[in-house]
């Protein structure tokens, strides 16, 4: 690769080389002058020789100040921007006295001021961004310490509330026991009245509740035991079971099955799903109406359970699983008994459908895996 060579080179090469093409333009003029003479004699040449180099060496030293005058301008131009840095002055315009480069010298003024604002503005940006982030940081940090207090504070009111909860059932299971053991006496002794009808029927709501309070503190190490049942002769003892809570309560409940349904589930958590819909049914249901429960397959692998009543007034559908959510005239509970069932549903891949239907009734629907339908087409039957 060749070596570039520097502006003052190539001016002196340049200078020299019109100069030695002048040289040679004159001297040719002055030998044809020089013939011409009639008389030629070395006076007459010695005075042309000198008129040809006095020209050369005008012609010479314009060029080499002209060059000389460019070079200056552009190495003024060069080192000024070579060196330039923030706390420089700016090019002085008057120092040029050739146009083009004045306006060069303009330009890169303009440029360089240009710059520095520009500089300047990203720097008071930057600033106001540090300060902006410095203050949200400590918004953020104050925010954190805030949550952090809040859910230290909810922590302890869920300990507090889980403590409650457990000491209460502790408290409720030997009145509860005693109080089933004697109305189990009374009616081995031939007594009974419609007094002992509401009383039974109290009993089975709290112990509905008390068992819903035993699950929701023992669901996160509760161990799942799945088994096969039978699951039409299963909800049909939970439908007798509700009997007399639902007589109490003026309220009729009407069962239709198909035999023989099987579904593979732990039976604990089953008796939650039945117990909870019969019990809330039960609940919101208006007095002298009628809960229909049926259980039927679906044709497609599905065993539906199904429950409908007539409820006191249209419930807000997009909450009733939420945990704690009570109806405007709930007879007992705590809210919870939805919530687990809509737990214990998606933990056991059951199919949920509920709506509020225009003439009043509430339709909930819950699609089990049918066992041998399942079992089937697992092994490509």
């Amino acid at each position: 690769m060749n070596k570039p060579k520097t502006l003052g080179r190539l001016a002196l090469t340049m200078t020299l080389g019109v100069v030695g093409i002048m040289s040679a333009f004159v001297l040719y003029i002055l030998y044809s002058e020089y013939s011409h003479f009639k008389e030629p004699s070395i006076e007459i040449l010695v005075q042309l020789l000198i008129m040809a180099l006095t020209v050369v060496i005008g012609i010479g030293l314009f060029l080499g100040f002209f060059v000389s005058r460019v070079t200056k301008e552009l190495g003024a131009i060069t080192g000024f921007l070579k060196n330039h840095d923030a706390n420089q002055a700016a090019l002085d315009v008057d120092d040029f006295k050739i146009a083009e480069f004045c306006q060069i010298a303009q330009n890169i003024n303009e440029m360089l001021s240009e710059i520095k604002d520009k500089n300047r503005a990203l720097k008071e940006l930057n600033e106001n961004l540090e300060q902006s982030v410095e203050i949200k940081t400590r918004v953020l940090e104050k925010k954190n310490e805030e949550l952090s207090v809040a859910k230290r504070q909810t922590e302890k009111a869920l300990a507090s509330r889980d403590k409650f909860i457990k000491d209460s059932i502790h408290e409720i299971n030997t009145p509860l026991a005693v109080i089933q053991a004697n109305i189990e006496l009374l009616r081995l002794g031939g007594q009974g009245s419609k007094y002992l009808v509401k009383i039974e029927a109290a009993v089975k709501i709290i112990t509905n509740i008390y068992e819903d309070l035993s699950y929701f503190i023992k669901k996160d190490r509760f161990m799942v035991k799945k088994e096969v049942i039978n699951i039409s002769e299963f909800l049909k003892e939970r439908v007798e079971y509700f009997k007399e809570p639902s007589q109490g309560a003026n309220i009729g409940i009407s069962f239709e099955s198909h035999e023989q349904m099987f579904v593979s589930f732990d039976k604990t958590q089953l008796q939650r799903i039945f117990d909870n819909n019969i019990f809330n049914a039960i609940k919101y249901s208006k007095e002298g109406s009628e809960i229909k429960i049926s259980l039927f397959p679906d044709g497609k692998g599905k065993i539906i359970f199904q429950i409908v009543n007539r409820a006191l007034y249209k419930p807000d559908m997009g909450s009733i699983f939420n945990r704690f959510y009570r109806g405007l005239d709930a007879r007992g509970g705590f809210g919870i008994g939805l919530s687990l069932v809509y737990q214990i549903a998606v933990q056991n891949g059951v199919g949920i459908c509920c709506a509020a239907m225009e003439d009043g009734e509430v339709w909930f629907a819950y699609a089990f895996k049918d066992f041998f339908e399942d079992a089937f087409s697992s092994h490509g039957f």
